[in-house]
């Protein structure tokens, strides 16, 4: 064996030791069948199945693909392919078991003298922990959306409360007014409703500058000025 051939060994078999580390494989196929030349890697993690099912052309890899995922995975690799560009490719694989798992495919195709490719080649990672946690972030981030829309509403609902109570409060100063020495009493009332109001409408300034920082917030006051606008002119011409 010359000395060129051992490092070529040598090589392939530090190749094979990284790859055997991933969680997924290395691979190179076929262009046209999709089967597969080569695995270097996990790819029973993947699948279920040894190596030699695929490489053997016994089962094909495309097989493996979720029913609803496969069409849409061979459409982009070609359509990348077309554009002599390397593919990104998620999607969902069918174990033997019946597990699904989720993958993550990378490649690119190799090319002859005449433009055609001759061979596909590239990496699929099992990426089924990232999706996970992915998809329970995002399930996280609509349920605080959807508690943060309710606080919201409750706001604006005690924000409606002060302004009530506000203008209550001014009546009455009124009515006290009137009433003169006879409705002491009820100036005291007055008085201490006034004050109630003003630090009403202290909490509700602050709640409107919270709620008016986030997107929801400012949606809700929009919503709301424009129920209150048609309301009003609702009101106006049934008066007229």
């Amino acid at each position: 064996m010359s000395g060129e051939q051992t490092n070529d060994q040598a090589t392939l078999q530090q190749f094979a030791s990284a790859a055997s580390r991933l969680p997924g494989f290395y691979f190179q196929c076929n262009p046209t069948t999709y089967t597969f030349n080569w695995i270097r890697g996990d790819v029973r993690r993947l699948t279920g199945r040894e190596a030699m099912a695929f490489t053997s052309g016994a089962v094909a890899f495309i097989d493996h693909v979720h029913d609803d995922d496969r069409d849409g995975v061979v459409e982009e690799v070609q359509a990348r392919i077309d554009a002599r560009e390397n593919w990104s490719v998620l999607y969902r694989l069918k174990r033997t078991d019946g597990q699904l798992v989720w993958a993550r495919g990378y490649g690119g195709a190799v090319y002859g003298q005449d433009g055609t490719p001759t061979m596909l080649e590239g990496i699929i990672i099992d990426v089924t922990n990232q999706q996970t946690e992915r998809d329970a972030w995002i399930a996280t981030a609509q349920e605080m959306k959807t508690r943060n829309a309710a606080i919201i509403n409750a706001a604006e609902d005690v924000l409606d409360t002060m302004q009530s109570l506000n203008m209550l409060s001014i009546n009455a100063s009124i009515e006290a007014a009137r009433a003169g020495n006879s409705g002491r009493g009820f100036a005291i009332v007055a008085q201490e409703m006034n004050r109630l109001a003003g630090a009403a409408e202290s909490a509700a300034a602050s709640i409107r500058k919270l709620t008016d920082q986030t997107p929801d917030g400012r949606n809700s006051r929009r919503t709301r000025k424009l129920r209150l606008t048609q309301t009003a002119r609702s009101d106006g011409a049934d008066a007229a």
